[in-house]
């Protein structure tokens, strides 16, 4: 039965046609298990389409559409190509396929077989994050690179959910953890807790958005949406109402998403609340996405068309200046330091090179200042200048310092902080795309009075100048370079927004004047002339300031985000004001409207327009609005020519009036609908050009995936080549191998096993997988189960000797088997080794060594032996030192032996002399006397003859004591 709450999701399916949710789930090692947990837990309808990429070796059939039919009721279907996606269904990626998905249709491409390596699963998710953009799901499971990064990043872009799996719960966790310290993870889960997350995601962007994300469904949505805004102004500092109104709300609702809760409105409240939360809400708005070398295309225009105009500048020794604004993670002004090193290496010049990369997210500056990043940038920068400006870290790349010497990165708001000034190249790329046209319009003559004379000011392919042509010429339309015209040079007052100086306040979007600022020139401009209420505005009927109480003539709302003076104006002075702005322009001088009246509220008041230029050049500057009272208006002079007061001219000049009044205003509107027509057209144009240039970029992303899915292919089938090798070798071996060998695993299971194992356990090929215990054994061994858990347990070898039946010996180990990499026990080796003959000449030894201590202690006189360089010292003596000398052959041995000590101290050194004799010529004897423990000397003969080790050449002695015969002198 379905719960409640996935009814509500049933009910609220979205509208396949432009509404279908899309989850893409990329995965490569290990993925098998964590999509069956995946699946298992998924909650039974979502309403949405999930799609599968695995890394699949294009040889092999995917078994993975009949696996996973078995943990999930929905139906599981092989993507074809032109396949159109349907909710609540699974689709599986071919084999050798490079898919992409346009609207809810489904294209696959075969691979090309260029040798180049590419992430199939970043190039899908670029395509479905430009697809479906806040209804895209991006999920990294078990996997072994980096694939899926630049992916993950499209869709946060586009305000996409993206999760990863949690890397302990992976069984290769090197894609989940690329992504994680990618930055690219909104949420890091389990696999059975992801389809949770996605089901309630699903449902809260349901109950807060439509599905353009233009309003939001809410009651009151746009109002909460402000406030939202204030409150991180007011708390950071940081004013996003001039940011594209889609850009903010995806940001916004994505937190509230993550956070669970079910509306604006509830988000606004914790906000308040939590102060912390407005942290993560700001790295929301931080769109941080960058790359080394980002569009190759415009950085081949760079090379072609910019360096050599920078280079002529250093000519003359001057130094290179370069503003990157908005520079992120610092890749795009490491790439531009790299392209002016390479450039200056070839030419001898003193110039330096000071590159000013600046931005509004500190924590990105501080990774741009370290200039350290994650092995993946080895798909964006070529070999060779990877070695050359990159020294390899542990875990990445770290830019060199000749490199890094020529940045200085620093915390700055374009929109309302001062520019760098006598800029020789301004890049500023995808930021304008992210603001409003009005603060886009602002921002270029920022850019211009930044640059020094022929300076270069270098565009997002989805940027423009807009209708600033009379500010920068165009060098590169496609690349979208620009160089600047030094026909006019404002001054910087003129570019930097009121709002970045110090005491001004924000009230309703607007820029507000404190009371108590007398000594600005703005505010000595008003209590001179002695004027009402007034307004100072810019060349787009923009306001700067507001002097004086303007609430009578402008509708001043709490949440009015409106900044311009027309557009404020109350019903009735809307088209006067606009009549006197248009002249005041034209004849550059003051202009006064006639008395006119206009209704605020229930009651009509009168008043008058007065229109004052505020800078030299009136048609492009700087305009002073004054609303003066009708009762404090100066009266017009009177004519010198009466006019004849008769009724029909009367009523015919009031008519003229009216009619006049009336076209001037269908003329006005005409033509401010008109001019958003064209607004509106030239939006469009550069969203399609935007459009366009994304799907070229798809294209090439898509080919260098089909590339790396070549060398990955090529590199597993190897692979496989060479497992298949090592097993052919490793069966032969086996089979020559004349050691039985029995391989068990941890419940005694045959698994493998040598022929000549079959003599101890009557084993065939039939038995493997059966107990070894079950079988019959040759051996009179009856431990085995014991020894082999005690192995187990231990890790311990056991080794012991054990007899056959037919009285052959075997040397038996038990081993633990512990197969690489993991280490990890999975078994035992039972090994035998044959050493029956070892085994009979061990007993033969024995016996030989039994009769010949029989001799030895029966013989007539002593054997010993000695050393070569030891003198009297004896290393061996017979037994029968004691019956014939009375001494034990332990009290003759070593250091301490008495022998040297009982000769007659006049034989000794005839003793010694024997020794050395016998050592040079083969053989000696000498007579000595020997003292017995009686105190009597008996006459002994002693009989040397040297001996030499055959492998070492060593030298030693061997002889005999034998009595003498006593004679009558002795």
């Amino acid at each position: 039965m379905r719960t409640d709450s996935e009814r509500k999701l049933k009910g609220k399916e979205p509208d396949i046609t432009n509404d279908l949710w899309v989850i893409g789930v990329g995965a490569s090692a290990g993925g098998l298990e964590a999509l069956k947990l995946f699946f298992d837990k998924l909650p039974g309808s979502t309403g949405a389409a999930y799609i599968i990429f695995q890394h699949l070796d294009p040889h092999h059939k995917s078994l993975l559409r009949d696996l996973l039919k078995f943990h999930t009721r929905m139906e599981v279907i092989e993507i074809k190509n032109g396949m159109k996606l349907k909710p609540n269904h699974v689709y599986i990626t071919p084999p050798v396929k490079q898919l992409t998905l346009s609207g809810n249709i489904l294209a696959t491409t075969p691979e090309k077989k260029t040798g180049k390596p590419n992430n199939p699963i970043s190039s899908f998710f670029s395509s479905l994050a430009l697809a479906k953009k806040e209804r895209a799901v991006g999920i990294i499971l078990s996997g072994l690179g980096s694939d899926g990064n630049t992916g993950l990043q499209a869709i946060s872009e586009a305000g996409g959910f993206t999760i990863v799996q949690t890397p302990s719960t992976a069984k290769f966790p090197s894609m989940p953890l690329s992504a994680i310290n990618a930055g690219a993870a909104d949420l890091v889960m389990p696999p059975g807790k992801m389809g949770q997350a996605i089901a309630e995601h699903i449902k809260t962007l349901g109950f807060i958005s439509s599905p353009s994300l233009s309003v939001t469904s809410e009651s009151g949505g746009d109002e909460v949406l402000e406030d939202i805004l204030t409150l991180v102004r007011q708390r950071a500092s940081y004013d996003f109402s001039n940011y594209k109104k889609s850009t903010i709300l995806r940001r916004v609702i994505k937190r509230v998403s993550v956070l669970k809760m079910h509306g604006l409105q509830q988000y606004l409240e914790f906000l308040r609340k939590d102060p912390k939360e407005t942290e993560h809400l700001l790295n929301e708005f931080f769109i941080n996405v960058s790359g080394f070398f980002r569009d190759r295309p415009v950085f081949a225009a760079i090379e072609k068309k910019v360096l050599p105009m920078l280079l002529e500048k250093t000519k003359n020794g001057s130094d290179l200046r370069i503003w990157v604004c908005g520079c992120s993670h610092g890749q795009e002004a490491y790439s531009i330091g790299i392209l002016l090193h390479e450039a200056l290496e070839g030419i001898h010049t003193q110039s330096k090179v000071l590159i000013f990369a600046s931005d509004i997210d500190k924590e990105a500056l501080q990774v741009a200042r370290e200039g350290i990043y994650s092995e993946t940038i080895a798909t964006e920068i070529s070999k060779e200048r990877l070695q050359k400006y990159f020294i390899k870290l542990e875990k990445g790349y770290q830019v060199r310092k000749e490199i890094r010497q020529m940045m200085i990165f620093a915390h700055q708001n374009v929109i309302q902080d001062p520019p760098f000034s006598r800029m020789d190249l301004v890049s500023c790329r995808n930021l304008l795309i992210y603001l409003d046209q009005e603060l886009q319009r602002k921002i270029i003559p920022v850019f211009h009075y930044s640059l020094s004379k022929d300076g270069i000011l270098l565009l997002g392919r989805s940027e423009n100048i807009g209708d600033h042509t009379d500010l920068f010429s165009v060098i590169d339309r496609r690349n979208k370079i620009f160089v600047r015209k030094n026909n006019h040079n404002p001054m910087l007052s003129e570019v930097i927004r009121p709002a970045a100086k110090a005491g001004l306040s924000t009230h309703g979007g607007l820029r507000l004047l404190p009371k108590d600022d007398g000594p600005r020139p703005i505010t000595r401009i008003y209590h001179s002339t002695g004027d009402g209420p007034c307004a100072i505005i810019n060349k787009g009927d923009n306001i700067l300031y507001l002097l004086g109480n303007m609430q009578d003539y402008l509708e001043l709302g709490k949440r009015q985000t409106c900044n311009s003076l027309s557009g404020l104006a109350r019903k009735g002075l809307k088209q006067a004001l606009l009549r006197s702005l248009r002249k005041a322009r034209k004849l550059r001088k003051e202009v006064r409207s006639q008395p006119l009246r206009f209704r605020k509220d229930k009651q009509y008041l009168e008043l008058r327009v007065e229109v004052t230029p505020l800078s030299k050049d009136a048609g492009a500057g700087i305009f002073k609005v004054c609303f003066v009272p009708a009762n404090a208006a100066q009266k017009p002079k009177a004519t010198k020519r009466r006019i004849n007061n008769q009724p029909n001219m009367k009523n015919e000049l009031t008519s003229l009036r009216q009619h006049l009044d009336a076209a001037i205003e269908e003329l006005e509107i005409s033509h401010a609908e008109l001019q958003n027509t064209k607004e509106e057209y030239q939006s469009t144009t550069e969203e399609l050009q935007s459009t366009l240039e994304e799907l070229e970029t798809s294209k090439e992303e898509l080919q260098a995936g089909n590339e790396e899915l070549v060398t990955i292919n090529a590199e597993l089938q190897e692979k496989i080549e060479q497992v298949s090798v090592i097993n052919d070798d490793l069966n032969n071996l086996l089979s020559s191998m004349d050691v039985p060998t029995v391989f068990l695993d941890l419940t005694l299971m045959i698994k493998r096993f040598t022929p000549t194992a079959a003599k101890i356990f009557n084993i065939i090929p039939s038995d493997t997988g059966r107990p070894v215990t079950h079988l019959a054994f040759n051996i009179n061994y009856h431990s085995l189960r014991p020894d082999v858990m005690e192995v187990l347990e231990t890790l311990t070898p056991k080794k012991l000797e054990v007899r056959a039946f037919d009285g052959t010996w075997f040397y038996m180990r038990i081993l633990p088997y512990q197969p690489l990499p993991n280490n990890k026990v999975e078994g035992v080796l039972l090994v035998f080794n044959d050493i029956s003959d070892h085994k009979y000449a061990e007993e033969h030894l024995l016996e030989t060594n039994f009769r010949l201590n029989l001799i030895n202690e029966n013989l007539g006189m002593i054997p010993f032996a000695c050393s070569g360089n030891s003198g009297l010292k004896l290393s061996f003596a017979g037994k029968s030192s004691s019956t014939i000398l009375g001494f034990s052959p332990q009290q003759l041995l070593g250091s301490s032996s008495i022998w040297p000590h009982h000769i007659h101290p006049a034989d000794r050194k005839k003793i010694e002399r024997s020794l050395l004799t016998a050592l040079e010529t083969g053989s000696a004897q000498e007579h000595f006397r020997w003292k017995f423990p009686d105190g009597n000397f008996k006459r002994f003969l002693q009989h040397l003859w040297r001996i030499e080790d055959i492998s070492t050449g060593a030298r030693s002695l061997i002889g005999t004591w034998q009595r003498a015969p006593e004679t009558p002198h002795t």
